[in-house]
């Protein structure tokens, strides 16, 4: 605990532990959008340097914070600051971290084939587009340069018969006993990948018969996550309460989650219909 008062001794306490640990990885909070950029700033007044990079000769990468818009929502994602050989990773601007932790985005890393600190502040349907470039990769298919989410232009009557809604069922007034519910959500990659649910490939006969012919990138890319949290799953319904693998194995399957609930929304569903 050190206090900020004092500016010299501050860099220069910190600047000692930061050699004598000398960490892999730097945990704060809200170290992207007010303690790391205050420490730059007090470095650069006071002139003394602080190794916050492992290569001192290496400047603290940098990203602006922006606003865009997903979902029917305005998001705001924070200033970044990104260290060269070792993490940096804020506990308030790492998307998702109440939910999986360290564990979860570590994971969400390796599957998603992005570095960890890009990892930890992506969203996951970016790490879903992350994971159909590698699938795209491996099956010898040309990835666009630029990325072009736009819509074919359709006609009212197309867009009528594409996109017409869902029903909802009214309740039976009352009092009910052993109700149950489905999570229709969760479901979504299940339906994907049983009946090769993806915007290449043409849809046979009846909607509710898989298509004909190879698995399409979408089923492709989900099946292996589905798979993964599956077992997962099953792993965690053999462990006791007080096995100490249960948080970890937790956050592994909610990355999995948050990546599979998200892929429908994001992979263009109007494009398949089914």
């Amino acid at each position: 605990s050190l206090p900020l008062e004092k500016k010299v001794p501050l860099l220069a306490a910190l600047r000692a532990d930061l050699l004598r640990y000398d960490p892999d990885v730097i945990l704060t909070s809200w170290g992207d959008t007010w303690l790391i950029p205050t420490l730059m700033e007090i470095c650069k007044t006071s002139g003394f340097a602080l190794p916050l990079n492992r290569d001192e000769s290496q400047t603290v990468v940098e990203r602006k914070e922006h606003t865009y818009f997903s979902y029917g929502q305005i998001v705001y994602r924070g200033r970044q600051v990104q260290l060269r050989g070792r993490w940096h990773l804020d506990r308030h601007n790492a998307m998702l971290w109440n939910d999986y932790g360290m564990d979860g985005v570590l994971e969400m890393a390796r599957v998603t084939r992005q570095p960890v600190q890009d990892a930890a502040r992506l969203s996951p349907g970016t790490g879903i587009s992350s994971m159909q470039f590698i699938t795209a990769l491996q099956k010898s298919i040309l990835i666009p340069w630029h990325k072009n989410q736009a819509e074919t232009p359709k006609t009212a009557m197309e867009l009528m018969r594409s996109d017409m809604g869902g029903m909802v069922y009214q309740p039976t007034v009352g009092l009910h006993r052993d109700v149950g519910g489905i999570d229709f959500v969760s479901m979504y990659p299940g339906i994907m990948v049983r009946f090769n649910i993806s915007p290449e490939v043409p849809r046979a006969g009846s909607d509710l018969e898989p298509a004909e012919g190879e698995p399409g990138i979408v089923p492709v890319t989900l099946a292996p996550l589905l798979n993964k949290r599956l077992a997962l799953k099953s792993a965690l319904l053999t462990l006791q309460r007080w096995d100490c693998r249960r948080p970890g194995f937790q956050a592994l399957a909610s990355a999995h989650k948050w990546l599979l609930v998200t892929c429908f929304g994001y992979l263009g569903y109007k494009n398949a219909r089914f």
